[in-house]
């Protein structure tokens, strides 16, 4: 979508402090620093800032346009590493000027990150982290690509998503992991402020309506170390995806978003590899069940989780991946059948 044609500028500073013994996923230069700043300028060329259809079906929707722009990124960043435990956290704005936006003609990006890594022995290990985020950019809010809407619309919204993981050695051979995910999704876009932009709505269908929502994530595996550098399991997740609006979704109806509310059960089996110390990979394959509550849309779906990670130098590195499971849609379908998920 964006072809980003210049690019200029990189500053960075740095304060030296405490080296650390458990400092994971951290570079030698960045075990060196407490904290650290650093600061992006570039321009670029949107070809289609509105992510409109190229042949719109109605005089309603906006045309593609292209605009010049420029983007300004400062970052923040804390370290602490210490004997036994790791913790960090950073913060990013990012502001991306369009020059050629008649009106809202900045978009900003907030993110604020932090992590907590605790080895309790050799055995076991507990990890948090927090990830939050105010944008008007849909691949930072929804990272797994869930609003499809070819028109954008106001789309300024929240999320955060909390990581608890707690990993445990029961023999040489023998181990666990178990694993809780939390996510929140808070659009601003009601039902009122989708009337004002597209009048003809009636306000049915804003972003909140068809987005605001929790959800929860449970995992739990069995491991099995089939040989030193190969990993085996077999797990079970449990996920709850509760709607929070209360904004129509469809007419004549008139439901709320919790017309959607449902839980998933996963089940799958998989392996971890190290092909090499720069490269590894793993595969998870099962079947996922979904329950809506209040809708008839229940059935069986396949899941497959395939990743891959090549490190080409210390601290840099390329991921491959590819994941088939049922999430959250801002397509709703008709009046008596409704789109659950996607």
């Amino acid at each position: 979508m964006k072809r980003l044609i210049a690019s200029a500028g990189l500053v960075a500073v740095g304060a030296t402090g405490l080296q650390a013994a458990y400092a994971p996923g951290l570079t030698p230069m960045e075990t060196s620093k407490t904290w650290s700043v650093a600061a992006s300028l570039r321009g670029f060329y949107d070809d289609n800032y509105n992510t409109a259809p190229s042949h719109p079906s109605t005089p309603l929707i906006p045309g593609v346009k292209g605009s010049f722009g420029a983007e300004i990124s400062p970052q923040f960043a804390l370290n602490f590493p210490g004997d036994q435990t790791f913790v960090s956290a950073s913060y990013v704005y990012i502001l991306r000027y369009y020059e050629a936006r008649a009106r809202n003609n900045t978009d900003h990006t907030h993110e604020f990150d932090a992590k907590l890594h605790h080895p309790h022995s050799e055995r076991y290990r507990v990890m948090l982290s927090d990830s939050f985020a105010y944008s008007q950019e849909p691949e930072v809010l929804e990272p797994n690509g869930t609003v499809t809407t070819p028109v954008r619309p106001s789309a300024d919204g929240l999320r955060n998503q909390v990581n608890l993981d707690l990993t445990g050695q029961i023999t040489e051979l023998l181990g666990f992991e178990a694993g809780y995910q939390n996510i929140w999704y808070n659009y601003f876009q009601n039902a009122s402020d989708f009337a004002k932009e597209f009048p003809l709505s009636g306000g049915i269908g804003s972003h909140a309506a068809l987005l605001n929502r929790i959800e929860h994530l449970f995992d739990i595996k069995g491991t099995w170390q089939v040989q030193e550098h190969l990993l085996a399991f077999a797990g079970y997740k449990y996920g709850i995806v509760d709607y929070t609006s209360k904004d129509p979704v469809d007419f004549p109806a008139l439901d709320p978003g919790s017309i959607r509310d449902n839980v998933s059960h996963y089940f799958y089996l998989g392996a971890s590899r190290s092909f090499s110390s720069q490269l590894t990979g793993s595969i998870q394959v099962g079947a996922q069940y979904t329950h809506f509550e209040h809708i008839s849309n229940n059935s069986w779906t396949p899941y497959v989780d395939l990743s891959s990670a090549y490190s080409y130098l210390p601290g840099s590195s390329v991921l491959l991946g590819f994941t088939h499971q049922r999430n959250a849609t801002d397509q709703i379908g008709t009046p008596g059948a409704i789109t659950g998920d996607q």
